[in-house]
């Protein structure tokens, strides 16, 4: 979107060096012990499994930094044309779930029709069911979605007298230019 205002193609390029530093650093990290005492660690006969043993552990600094689904994420602003609300069981426990752990969890899947024209499905919301109800996006709504953030706003109509920060979520007035909380510029249509 070469749109942005500066600030949040900033926030961009910040959102962006702070995922991939750290993996460049673990890579190069775990590619030296490998170098270093990878026959040791892995004391194999076979060395096509000893390359495969190479190749999953160089996949970990990806995992650990999340690399791959942030490379996925990007920023788009368009009309829903769809939604669907998936409703589902969760817990705050990492060890055996119980009753007083439990909580309803939904999943706000949109489609969008792009400004390019482009149709898509995104996922737009998924947190407990009391945190934000899934009805607030409403068919018909224009929404921006920032890459690098987990909010996928709705952009205000004329009538509207409220827009959320596009980079952290608070509800601000469509009067401000910037955002009271972060200061990042707020996105209108």
């Amino acid at each position: 979107m070469n749109n942005l205002p500066s600030d949040l193609k900033n926030h961009i390029q910040k959102t962006v060096l702070k995922r991939v530093i750290p993996c460049v650093l673990l890579l190069a990290v775990f590619g030296v012990l490998l170098l270093v005492w990878g026959r040791r660690i892995f004391n194999m006969d076979n060395p096509n499994m000893r390359i495969l043993c190479y190749i999953v552990t160089m996949l970990i600094p990806l995992w650990i930094t999340g690399v791959p689904k942030k490379l996925i994420d990007r920023t788009y602003r368009g009309e829903i044309i769809g939604m669907r609300v998936k409703r589902s069981v969760d817990n705050e426990s990492y060890v055996k779930p119980t009753i007083e752990h439990m909580f309803y969890k939904n999943t706000v899947y949109l489609d969008l029709r792009l400004d390019n024209g482009k149709e898509v499905t995104v996922k737009a919301y998924e947190g407990r069911d009391t945190d934000l109800n899934p009805y607030f996006y409403q068919k018909g709504d224009r929404v921006f979605h920032l890459y690098g953030t987990k909010n996928t706003i709705v952009l205000p109509a004329e009538k509207k007298k409220a827009v959320r920060c596009a980079v952290c979520g608070l509800l601000n007035s469509t009067e401000d230019d910037e955002c009271q909380d972060c200061g990042h510029t707020l996105v209108k249509d």
